[in-house]
């Protein structure tokens, strides 16, 4: 899957966040948002910028969960 938003870190490190958690939520019943984000963010720098976009991956994980 291949997603991008105009600088291509804050809204789609957010969607990415959301998606790659909400994968180690179902397969591994375990996950950390700061490890995803952080793996991300080796890859490209700024993802995930701000405490919206943190509140809204615990959101979406909230209501799968």
């Amino acid at each position: 899957m291949m997603i991008h938003c105009s600088a291509g870190i804050g809204r789609t490190g957010t969607l990415g966040t959301t998606i790659e958690a909400m994968r180690c939520a179902l397969k591994y019943k375990e996950l950390s948002i700061f490890e995803i984000v952080d793996n991300m963010r080796r890859n490209r720098m700024g993802c995930v910028q701000t405490y919206d976009q943190y509140a809204f991956v615990y959101g979406q994980l909230q209501k799968m969960l």
